[in-house]
């Protein structure tokens, strides 16, 4: 499979992968919480970041032929800019919301979950082709 027929089929995963992600955080959102645990220690955090990176490179690289490439070029660089910045600010900023979602209870955590199965509903609409009329 060439690479411009494998980014879109890429993206669409990760689009999925939000939308389960979402979707996780709704129904149980105490499993969401400890997925974002995880991510905290030091090595785990690097891995984070290196993976935003990638799925924000890969956003980008989805941006042509796609329904709405201006969300993918601003999503995608948004999660790049993340995922540089999750090595300085991570810690603190995990610590932070989770902070947040313990004092709030799951009302705001499934808050978050919704926002994260929004945005993979939009990344798999804008990567997925477009039927084409008979």
């Amino acid at each position: 499979m060439r690479a411009s027929r494998l980014i879109p089929v890429i993206a669409l995963v990760i689009g999925l992968f939000l939308i389960i992600q979402g979707l996780l955080g709704i129904v149980a959102p105490d499993a969401f919480v400890s997925v974002v645990r995880l991510f905290q220690s030091p090595p785990m955090l690097y891995v984070a970041a290196a993976l935003r990176i990638a799925i924000g490179i890969v956003l980008l690289c989805a941006v042509t032929g796609s329904r709405l490439p201006i969300f993918l070029r601003i999503f995608g660089v948004l999660v790049v800019i993340g995922g540089v910045l999750t090595p300085f600010v991570g810690v603190q900023f995990a610590h932070t919301i989770l902070a947040l979602w313990s004092s709030q209870g799951p009302g705001l955590v499934r808050l978050f979950a919704l926002v994260s199965l929004a945005l993979g509903l939009l990344t798999s609409y804008a990567v997925s082709q477009a039927r084409r009329s008979v």
